[in-house]
């Protein structure tokens, strides 16, 4: 079996409080195609089938969040209503206790997001990661974009069953992740501001190969 660790040092995840959505990316033109594409081929839903599309879909979303699924869903290039008509509630009792939801804007892909907090679209022409997804939630300092440093961070995602496991290195420790649904969404703990912060994701897939996602000190 092969193996081969690629380490990665990007964000590519959007981070979005409920009343402010920064989405990264834009449109490209697809390889050997003059068609515009507002999503990677990389993307949950493109590059291996999700889960989270074989869920019962949410048929009466709460006000709030429909509109924050339509507003994310506009702004990365896709179909408000193709996306509310696609969401699903895929965990519950996440991060302070909120849901894990996925959606789709169009194109076959899959976006994320964290009740009342952050959202991510695949919008990057190209990433390292084919079929995984991924957000940190909660946790920042002062100076960075996201949660006050006073909630509890949250690292979440979807993943294509071309992904056969997922670990998460904090500070050394290796945690199992979870993913249910084609879901995953892991509680982080922020250290001292005296103590570093290595964080890092080992992603597995079928084929046998492991990309080694370096987040590093999400503080900086």
């Amino acid at each position: 079996m092969s193996h081969r660790d690629k380490r990665i040092r990007a964000w590519i995840g959007v981070l979005a409080l409920l009343a402010m959505i920064a989405v990264v990316g834009g449109r490209f033109a697809s390889s050997g195609s003059a068609v515009s594409r507002h999503y990677g081929t990389w993307a949950p839903g493109i590059a291996g089938r999700l889960t989270a599309a074989e869920e019962v879909p949410v048929s009466q979303p709460a006000p709030a969040l429909g509109s924050f699924v339509a507003r994310v869903a506009t702004d990365s290039g896709g179909n408000s209503s193709t996306a509310l008509g696609s969401l699903r509630r895929l965990i519950g009792g996440a991060g302070a206790g909120r849901s894990v939801y996925a959606f789709s804007p169009g194109e076959g892909a899959w976006c994320v997001m964290l009740e009342g907090g952050a959202a991510a679209c695949p919008t990057s022409p190209t990433n390292p990661t084919p079929g995984l997804l991924w957000l940190l939630d909660g946790g920042y300092s002062s100076n960075v974009i996201g949660r006050p440093s006073s909630s509890s961070p949250t690292l979440l995602g979807l993943a294509s069953d071309r992904i056969t496991g997922l670990v998460v290195v904090e500070n050394g420790e290796r945690k199992t992740v979870e993913i249910k649904n084609g879901a995953f969404a892991v509680p982080l703990t922020t250290p001292t501001s005296d103590r570093t912060w290595a964080l890092s994701v080992d992603a597995a897939y079928d084929d046998g190969q492991h990309v080694l996602i370096d987040i590093g000190d999400p503080r900086n």
